[in-house]
């Protein structure tokens, strides 16, 4: 049997990744550890875009907050506004490919690091600017923190929430195990967080002997604190650029 590549995001980007690296030859399988439901202040987003103007920012964390922001402007009919529009990486740029969101602002770094070395994110660009942060719930403070130290009018709006569900987690390294997974792809900490948790404590010496891909270096310091110890870092969260890593024979450490 070959071995394998565990895909751990949330549906439908799991089962979507899997087909896309089977189609460059990577096997792979996909166990959803979280899900993704509507954010508690999706209802707020017409009247908080009602608001923005042509010098204002709007700046999306994840393909996550497009989808649902896209769902409900769709569902009532409305389109987005004439603003400055940030995306924290190519993915998420990707699903705001559309004629009135232009130009979309992209960091080199895939990052909210990423995001506030934009020179139009610094302090004399945003003080006293509106910027509206499409975001899920939790996760890291960095950005907001920041463009609010650096005198930002910010308002967060939650587009979509993680939810864990109940899993066995000595059910699915079992199954894991069986189907010979060798490698996982880990594009946040949150799911990094999960998955040793899931993992019963007589399984984590297994667990930490898995290759992570990972999709900044952010993930991958997180991920050695953790235990593991063969960590890759794609140059971005795209298909195309994990199976590069996937397929390399040498590995690289960190």
């Amino acid at each position: 049997m070959t071995d394998c590549t565990l895909i751990i995001r949330a549906e439908p980007q799991a089962s979507t990744l899997a087909r896309e690296l089977d189609q460059l030859g990577v096997h792979c399988c996909a166990t959803p550890l979280m899900v993704i439901e509507k954010g508690k202040d999706l209802h707020r987003l017409g009247e908080r875009l009602t608001a923005l103007t042509t010098t204002d920012k709007l700046i999306a964390t994840s393909r996550y907050a497009i989808e649902w922001a896209q769902g409900e402007l769709n569902n009532h009919q409305r389109q987005w506004p004439d603003c400055e529009y940030y995306a924290v990486g190519p993915a998420t740029a990707s699903d705001w490919q559309l004629p009135q969101v232009t130009p979309i602002h992209l960091p080199e770094q895939h990052s909210s690091e990423g995001l506030l070395a934009l020179p139009s994110l610094q302090a004399s660009a945003v003080a006293g600017r509106r910027i509206l942060l499409l975001r899920g719930n939790g996760g890291r403070e960095l950005l907001p923190e920041t463009l609010v130290e650096r005198g930002a009018r910010l308002e967060i709006l939650e587009a979509y929430r993680r939810v864990y569900p109940p899993l066995d987690g000595a059910v699915l390294v079992s199954q894991w195990q069986q189907l010979r997974v060798n490698s996982v792809i880990i594009s946040s900490g949150e799911l990094l967080q999960r998955l040793c948790e899931l993992a019963p404590l007589n399984q984590h010496h297994w667990l930490f002997s898995l290759r992570v891909i990972v999709t900044s270096s952010r993930i991958a310091r997180l991920a050695r604190d953790a235990g593991f110890k063969e960590l890759q870092i794609a140059s971005d969260a795209s298909a195309k650029a994990l199976a590069d890593v996937i397929g390399q024979s040498t590995k690289d450490q960190i």
